[in-house]
């Protein structure tokens, strides 16, 4: 065993309740996300769509 290492013992965090704040913060970070990606999704989809019709025209 190398010389420089050493084990060293880990120290447990106590597991807490989420709050209504942190609950909510979440959910509308998931629902912006959400959000955004079904937007970009239909971006790209109508490009593709508006693309596609100027070669095949």
């Amino acid at each position: 065993m190398n010389s420089l290492t050493e084990t060293m013992p880990m120290v447990a965090m106590a597991i807490t309740r989420t709050t209504m704040k942190d609950r909510l913060f979440t959910a509308c970070y998931l629902a912006s996300t959400a959000v955004a990606m079904i937007g970009w999704l239909s971006a790209f989809g109508w490009a593709t769509v508006a693309v596609a019709k100027w070669l095949l025209a």
